[in-house]
């Protein structure tokens, strides 16, 4: 990996390093995270990637970060956007439009949109792209300038993932923003704590399941991801690190954007053959079906479990799990506060608590939505 790539942070001085990760997008949940932690000068702000694409406010969001970096204790390093999207338009018109088909708003529909043009036709496609290119001139360098790791004294913070190996600082650069696994099951031989976002922590197939902040204490690994942009259930969470003492002390703090309603009666989820939908694995055999849940068979791993009769979608020939589906039934107490994720179901609605743990609990131990 070139030195160059690697930027050393020196936290002296500072109460706390914060972590944000995967905003994709999603502006005003930054805006109020901030606020929430109450960031402010005696803190260390790291971004730890992908802060565009998939999102309602791609150019306005990379606009607001590149502001905060002018900040001299604000920090940002590459995500995977940030690599591939500088360069996406010189691949060709029909690439750009196979592209917009799964992103049908990205940060380059942003920028033209700026200029006052719709897009990019074919047979205006070079213009347009050198005119945004000159446009955004400034932010296509800061992107291109990013680097993919940022390293302090005791913890490693890095978009995806470090290679398996102690002189990790000769690994690939490319796996720092592409490393699919390293969040699960990677093994970190780096010797420090090592922050990843990429990965929803939410894959991690934890009982019960929950975007909130993953810290894995054997490995020495955090998974900050908590699903903007990917979830239909989703968190947008802020890791803070205290550095007093002789090891960092980790908290985390959250926002999201569902409803509140009030729990009217005390229910208790009796779990069995419970399921989680597993990325890459969604494919379902369905082998009982039930009023409101279905047994399924995850046919890429085999293993069991119930997944609410909404959240099963045929296509291509075939069941799928849909993502951001749960199977477990949330143990709640009369009087507590959840927020209410999916209330179109027959029968149950999927909720999070306040220990950002997700599952169904049936309507009618809900009561009216709180202001």
């Amino acid at each position: 990996m070139e030195q160059r790539e690697i930027r050393a942070v020196n936290t002296d001085g500072y109460q706390r390093l914060i972590a944000v990760s995967d905003l994709h997008g999603n502006l005003e949940l930054l805006r109020r995270l901030l606020e929430k932690v109450q960031f402010g000068e005696r803190d260390l702000l790291l971004f730890v990637g992908d802060y565009v694409e998939r999102g309602p406010q791609n150019a306005a969001t990379l606009d607001y970060v590149m502001e905060l970096a002018q900040k001299p204790n604000v920090f940002c390093l590459a995500g995977n956007f940030e690599r591939f999207l500088p360069d996406l338009m010189d691949k060709g018109y029909e690439h750009f439009e196979k592209y917009c088909k799964n992103r049908p708003t990205n940060l380059w529909l942003d920028w033209a949109a700026e200029l006052g043009l719709e897009g990019y036709p074919e047979a205006e496609y070079n213009s347009r792209v050198a005119a945004v290119k000159e446009h955004s001139k400034a932010r296509l360098d800061w992107m291109r300038g990013l680097p993919a790791v940022l390293e302090t004294n005791r913890i490693l913070f890095v978009h995806a993932g470090v290679e398996e190996r102690e002189d990790w600082q000769n690994g690939e650069v490319g796996n720092t923003t592409r490393n699919q696994t390293f969040l699960q099951n990677g093994r970190n031989l780096t010797g420090k704590w090592v922050v990843v976002g990429h990965m929803p922590a939410y894959n991690a197939a934890r009982v019960p399941p929950s975007n909130r902040v993953l810290i894995d204490r054997e490995r020495k690994i955090i998974g900050i991801d908590g699903g903007c942009g990917v979830k239909e259930v989703y968190q947008l969470n802020a890791l803070m690190i205290s550095l007093e003492g002789d090891e960092p002390r980790f908290c985390y703090e959250s926002v999201d954007d569902f409803p509140r309603v009030k729990v009217k009666k005390s229910w208790r989820g009796e779990n069995t053959w419970e399921l989680q939908d597993m990325w890459p694995h969604y494919r379902l055999e369905l082998l009982r079906k039930g009023e409101y849940f279905t047994f399924c068979r995850l046919k890429n791993t085999n293993r069991c479990g119930y997944v609410k009769n909404e959240h099963m979608n045929w296509e291509d020939g075939s069941w799928w799990y849909r993502i951001s589906s749960v199977s477990h039934l949330l143990t709640v107490e009369e009087g507590e506060t959840v927020a209410l994720l999916d209330s179109s179901c027959k029968g149950f609605a999927l909720v999070k608590n306040i220990r950002d743990e997700m599952g169904w609990v049936p309507h009618d131990v809900l009561a009216r939505q709180v202001e």
